[in-house]
């Protein structure tokens, strides 16, 4: 099978070179990540009733060991809290979040008042992120290991999915019983949420509507919560202010280079459109990237140019014009090609 290089940002920030198969098109058997997120449970006879007051998405029809995105948003309509929501019992959910948790437990006991529940930060426990590619008897295992607290949960696109939470000690046990399996990196979890479309709470939703990224997470009509007057009038119009759509930007090894360099210093990296046959000077602005693979391909089946996945978010329009570029400061001589992926949000 044919080996694709990939060029990859180190944690000191110097660019090296290595060798790693296009995902795509060898598809990881069995692979685990073990994540940052931490978690929040919340239980007591009055939970469900206070969590469908406060969430975007109707909670009671949740079934146990089953879980759904959810939303905590303002009265703009924009999201303060994103959350994996999973049910564990018929008054008991844990809440996971890539944020900090101590903001989720606060953003909650604000409008806990005389309701009879339990806030409980889980800091003692890990979450661990499980895929394959296949039905295997690893599933089981999982479900054995991490006993009630592991759901099926379509993160990253895949059928094959887990969310499983255990003590570091339980998660250390079950990695060593299963050392031929892959373990993600952060920068392998990132490049595959990025190449695959997938929208990361800090990046693509947080302070924005989450209708500019898809719906999922959102239950229409459901009554009552923060921001819900703003989301039905969105709905009902049928047409969100921005869109979120998945890329793949081609330029030199250099300038992609010096674009991920930018975007790891949180330079913001603009989306523009400009006519044809027009200067620079005379474009229109788009929107912005919310999300850089920091790993560099060197071709693709479509084009035989270095590329890296991004995440836009730009104006919703009907179509998108071919001419897109990208802007930000100091940058190279040449234009970067975006190219609009399939899988659209």
């Amino acid at each position: 099978m044919e080996k694709k290089s990939l060029e990859m940002l180190a944690d000191n920030s110097e660019l090296q070179s290595s060798m790693k198969s296009n995902p795509e098109d060898n598809p990881q058997l069995e692979s685990h990540y073990i994540t940052p997120w931490t978690c929040l449970q919340i239980f007591g006879p009055d939970t469900v009733d206070f969590l469908n007051r406060l969430l975007s998405i109707k909670v009671s029809p949740i079934p146990l060991q089953q879980g759904s995105w959810a939303f905590l948003l303002d009265h703009r309509g924009r999201v303060q809290e994103s959350i994996y929501l999973l049910r564990e019992d018929t008054q008991s959910f844990i809440a996971i979040s890539e944020m900090a948790i101590q903001t989720l437990h606060d953003a909650l006991d604000l409008f806990l008042f005389a309701e009879d529940l339990n806030l409980k930060i889980l800091n003692d426990q890990q979450c661990i992120y499980s895929r394959f590619s296949t039905n295997t008897s690893t599933q089981d295992l999982l479900q054995t290991h991490f006993a009630r607290r592991h759901w099926p949960f379509k993160l990253m696109g895949n059928h094959h999915e887990y969310l499983s939470i255990g003590s570091k000690e339980q998660v250390i046990e079950f990695m060593k019983l299963h050392e031929s399996s892959t373990l993600l990196s952060d920068t392998d979890f990132e490049h595959d949420r990025i190449s695959l479309g997938i929208p990361q709470v800090l990046r693509e939703y947080k302070d924005r509507s989450p209708l500019n990224v898809s719906i999922q997470g959102i239950s229409e009509g459901k009554g009552c919560y923060p921001g819900q007057e703003v989301i039905e009038k969105t709905l009902a119009l049928g047409k969100p202010a921005k869109r979120t759509l998945s890329v793949k930007v081609y330029a030199s090894h250099e300038a992609l280079h010096t674009l991920v360099q930018n975007y790891l210093k949180q330079e913001a990296i603009s989306v523009l459109s400009v006519p044809p046959n027009s200067p620079h000077e005379q474009a229109k602005s788009l929107g912005l990237v919310t999300s850089l693979s920091p790993m560099i391909m060197n071709k693709d089946q479509e084009s035989m140019s270095p590329f890296v996945c991004a995440i836009i978010q730009v104006k919703n329009r009907p179509e998108y014009p071919n001419n897109l570029v990208l802007s930000f400061p100091n940058p190279p001589p040449e234009r970067f090609e975006v190219t609009l992926m399939n899988n659209d949000f």
